[in-house]
C-alpha cells in the first residue's frame, strides 16, 4: 500500500470514527448519567487561570480551570471582612455558567469573605502568565458537629458537550477552619426526561489534606439529559459545624478517555467496512 493510500485510509477511518461518535452521542442521551471521581489537585495556589501553573486534571487542554464556566463564592476585590445574610444570598459571588448548565446555591447557605481567605486568580480576567488575584470566599451551611449539608445544585440544560464536562470543587481556602470539610458527595437528585439515575460519588478523608492552600476535587458528568439535577453536599470535619466550599469550575471534556476512544475507533472501522461492502 502506498503512502497516499495509507493516508486516504487513515482519513476514512477518522471520518468514520467521527460519525460513530455522533451516533454514540445520540445513543448516550438515553442511557444512565454517569458521575466519575477523577481525582484531585491539592495546593494549586492562586493560579487557576495562570498558564504557567500546571493543571494536572484540566479536561480541555488549555491549562485553565473554569474555561466553560464557574461560580466563586463571596469574592472580595478589596480587603477586609465581608459577611452576607442567610437565605442563599451571595451578592459578591462571581458566576458565569455555561449555557447548558445552571449553578445555584441551596436555600439557607450563607456566604462570607475574610482576610484569612486565600487569594485566587480573578476568574473574569483573561488567562495568561500573570493574572491579578482576588480574595476568595466561602458558601456554607450550619449543621451539627460533623454534619452534612447540601451546598450547590447543578441543573443540566440542552447542549451538554459530547464527551461530558469536568466539574471542579474548590475548597481549603481559609487559614482558620470553620468551613473545612472531610467529604464531598455528588448525588443525582432529579432525573430528567429520558434519563436514568446515576450512582452517587464521594470524595472522603479530605481532612488529612487541609493546609489552606486551595484544593480542587474533580468529577466528570457524562450522558446527562436536560432536566437532570446533581447536588453537591459537604460533610464538616469532626468538631466543626459549617461545611462549605469556595467555588465550582466547569470544563468541557474535549477528548474521550482511552476506553471510549477505542470503542469509537472500532465503531468507525465497522462503519467503514459496511460502506466498502
Amino acid at each position: 500500500m502506498t503512502k497516499t493510500s495509507k493516508s486516504k485510509m487513515g482519513t476514512r477511518v477518522m471520518a468514520a470514527a467521527i460519525a460513530a461518535a455522533a451516533m454514540f452521542s445520540g445513543i448516550a442521551s438515553t442511557q444512565a448519567a454517569v458521575i466519575t471521581n477523577v481525582g484531585s489537585q491539592l495546593g494549586i495556589g492562586a493560579g487557576i487561570r495562570t498558564t504557567t501553573v500546571t493543571k494536572t486534571l484540566d479536561a480541555d487542554g488549555d491549562n485553565v480551570l473554569g474555561t466553560a464556566g464557574y461560580y466563586f463564592a463571596a469574592v472580595n476585590t478589596g480587603s477586609g471582612n465581608y459577611f452576607y445574610p442567610p437565605g442563599g444570598i451571595d451578592p459578591a459571588g462571581i458566576i458565569s455558567p455555561p449555557t447548558y448548565l445552571t449553578i445555584t446555591r441551596t436555600i439557607g447557605t450563607d456566604a462570607q469573605s475574610l482576610t484569612t481567605n486565600t487569594a485566587i486568580d480573578n476568574p473574569t480576567l483573561t488567562p495568561g502568565v500573570s493574572v491579578a488575584d482576588v480574595q476568595s470566599g466561602n458558601t456554607y451551611k450550619g449543621t451539627a458537629n460533623g454534619g452534612t449539608a447540601d451546598l450547590v445544585v447543578l441543573t443540566i440544560g440542552t447542549g451538554l458537550p459530547t464527551f461530558g464536562v469536568r466539574i471542579g470543587i474548590f475548597n481549603d481556602n481559609r487559614t482558620s477552619s470553620p468551613f473545612d470539610v472531610d467529604a464531598f458527595t455528588v448525588t443525582h437528585t432529579t432525573v430528567g426526561t429520558g434519563g436514568s439515575l446515576a450512582s452517587t460519588v464521594s470524595f472522603t478523608g479530605l481532612a488529612t489534606n487541609i493546609n489552606h492552600d486551595n484544593d480542587f476535587y474533580f468529577f466528570d458528568l457524562k450522558n446527562a439529559v436536560s432536566g437532570d439535577v446533581f447536588t453537591i453536599s459537604g460533610t464538616a470535619t469532626s468538631g466543626t459545624s459549617n461545611p462549605g466550599l469556595a467555588g465550582i469550575t466547569v470544563d468541557a471534556i474535549s477528548i474521550p478517555e482511552p476506553a471510549s476512544l477505542g470503542l469509537l475507533t472500532l465503531g468507525g472501522l465497522a462503519l467503514l467496512g459496511r460502506r466498502r461492502k
